[in-house]
């Protein structure tokens, strides 16, 4: 068997990676998170590589790189955010999902663009230590549970006794929510999907020196991630602090649990608590039974969530990186202190 690897032309060979990925995975890509993922993101169209079983004419997978615009150190570079990495059955070998890995790795190591990164599962983690890459973290899941009552098994013969543990637990957390309401400084204002009117960018630029890397979310890549997003229904909350423009949230809701899809503000403790509140009151609100985030192990967030009484999950994938050699910020990049990650930043 001979694989060859070629480029991806994202408009004739559309149907051939549709195909590749709803072989291989359980969420189904149809039309529109095809343009909008692949050919609709503001910082430039996607980069894909096709593995062709050159003895049967037939694809053995591919994996895509979605252009992400970043800010290192107070610069802006455009990187490389990896994703979509599709192995047909009879080709799950190592070789081939290598080759694929190096095809993108090749053109970081060429300088074409200065670094990538992804968030592969436990198996494609060794792929992406194949070729090169460095494990720089973990994302950790964080969960806040609001409804007891949801959450409780049945007492066979006592379900007085589950009924009185949760009356109690809702009520505790009833009065601890009223509390924490309490910090008149700040305001929340909450959106049923996208605030088309909201500074984000100015908060950018207050933020742009004090983060040293991040993903850059202007105003433009926030409305095509969150706004237009064909595949989830988001909401969005901003904070103010004084009348000013501090800190904002994307969440959505499945199965009566409150996802946060992305979180960002002022690198200020007291900015973080309450932003991690608001959100917290706002899943009480809306009757969730319980609020779940995902972020990168040395996010200063995590701070205000468990002050705020999350629970870390079990669940985490790792944080690859690999940078150009000689990219004179390549030891930073590698650092995953100097990283601000959240689950926003993941492919989707």
């Amino acid at each position: 068997m001979a694989i060859v690897i070629r480029e991806a032309d994202l408009i004739e060979d559309q149907n051939l990676l549709v195909g590749t990925l709803n072989q291989n995975r359980a969420r189904i890509t149809d039309e529109r998170r095809y343009r909008w993922l692949y050919l609709d993101n503001p910082f430039g169209k996607a980069r894909a590589w096709i593995a062709i079983d050159d003895r049967k004419g037939a694809i053995a997978g591919f994996t895509a790189a979605f252009p992400r615009l970043m800010n290192v150190d107070g610069k802006e570079m455009l990187c490389w955010n990896c994703g979509d990495f599709s192995i047909n059955q009879s080709y799950r070998s190592l070789g081939v999902a290598v080759q694929l890995r190096l095809a993108a790795t090749k053109m970081v190591n060429e300088g074409r663009v200065p670094f990538l990164y992804a968030h592969p599962n436990d198996r494609m983690k060794i792929v992406h230590l194949r070729a090169g890459h460095k494990v720089i973290g973990q994302m950790l899941r964080f969960a806040m549970p609001l409804r007891i009552d949801r959450c409780l098994p049945p007492l066979p013969g006592m379900s007085w006794v589950s009924s009185g543990l949760a009356w109690a637990s809702n009520t505790l957390r009833s009065i601890s929510k009223q509390s924490r309401c309490s910090k008149q400084a700040f305001r929340a204002k909450i959106f049923d999907g996208f605030a088309v009117d909201a500074p984000f960018n100015s908060l950018l630029e207050e933020v742009r020196g004090r983060l040293p890397i991040f993903g850059l979310r202007n105003y433009e890549y926030l409305n095509w991630r969150f706004g237009i997003n064909p595949l989830v229904r988001l909401h969005t909350l901003l904070l103010y602090r004084i009348g000013q423009f501090v800190g904002y949230a994307f969440y959505s809701f499945n199965d009566e649990v409150m996802y946060i899809n992305d979180v960002f503000c002022l690198p200020e403790q007291d900015v973080s608590d309450a932003l991690i509140t608001y959100l917290t009151n706002t899943g009480w609100d809306r009757g969730a039974r319980a609020v779940s985030v995902t972020l990168l192990e040395s996010n200063l967030l995590i701070q205000s969530l468990v002050r705020a009484g999350y629970l870390r999950r079990p669940e985490t994938s790792s944080v690859i990186i690999h940078a150009a050699p000689g990219l004179p910020c390549g030891p930073m990049l590698q650092a995953k202190t100097n990283w601000f990650m959240t689950v926003g930043d993941r492919d989707v």
